[in-house]
């Protein structure tokens, strides 16, 4: 994770400060945190910038020491039933919507935006092809339900959105981001009948990866 700061006036660029977080025993010891200063230029930082990168270091450290971070879902997990209004108001359970067929639940991170179209309309050109192995497609952001209506309303989107406006859903399924103005990862789930998760697909920059991997995989289990 990455903090960028713009106290060096000299430096092009300033610096970063990458927060690396190794998650260990999430259900009794929390997570370990080792923090980083990393370099992205050769000038020195003053004595008052390295004083206040010292105290943001101490925050964070402080901060970790004390909060538990989510884990994200694994392979083979069971996800947590969960309930949010669509597009268009209406409520959506995921347990009701797994009747015998699978469901790729695809987070992105905000409606309107040029990635998460991207995504998110090919998802809905592949439609036909999700269809044919039994699949649900449903997309998932941060978006209020007007957002997530004009989202889909513009681009003619024939699946549910769904609003996790106060991202416990996302916290639930460990992609919830803690810091910077990017609410969620960029995380597709598919999910078996039986609520278990059997693919997870990861990428902020390849925006077909998520369904044409998850389609390839409904195939595969189709084929069996």
């Amino acid at each position: 994770m990455y903090f960028s700061s713009p106290l060096s006036s000299g430096s092009l660029f300033g610096f970063l400060v990458r927060l690396d977080l190794t998650l260990s025993d999430f259900c009794h010891r929390g997570a370990k945190c080792d923090l980083h200063l990393m370099w992205i230029d050769n000038e020195s930082l003053p004595l008052i910038e390295i004083i206040v990168l010292d105290f943001l270091l101490f925050s964070l450290r402080r901060h970790f020491g004390n909060h538990r971070l989510d884990r994200i879902m694994q392979v083979g997990d069971k996800v947590k039933d969960f309930t949010l209004l669509d597009q268009y108001g209406k409520a959506f359970t995921l347990s009701e919507n797994l009747d015998g067929g699978y469901l790729v639940l695809f987070f992105y991170p905000a409606a309107m935006t040029m990635g998460c179209t991207a995504e998110s309309c090919h998802f809905r050109d592949l439609g036909a092809e999700f269809k044919e192995v039994g699949a649900k497609r449903v997309g998932i952001s941060a978006d209020p339900v007007a957002k997530q209506l004009e989202f889909s309303n513009t681009n003619s989107f024939d699946y549910p959105l769904l609003a996790d406006i106060d991202g416990q859903v996302a916290s639930d399924f460990g992609v919830k981001r803690r810091f910077g103005p990017i609410p969620v990862k960029r995380h597709t789930f598919v999910i078996s009948p039986s609520m278990e998760v059997e693919l997870i697909l990861a990428s902020e920059l390849n925006m077909n990866l998520h369904a044409d991997k998850s389609l390839s995989f409904l195939r595969s289990k189709v084929a069996k």
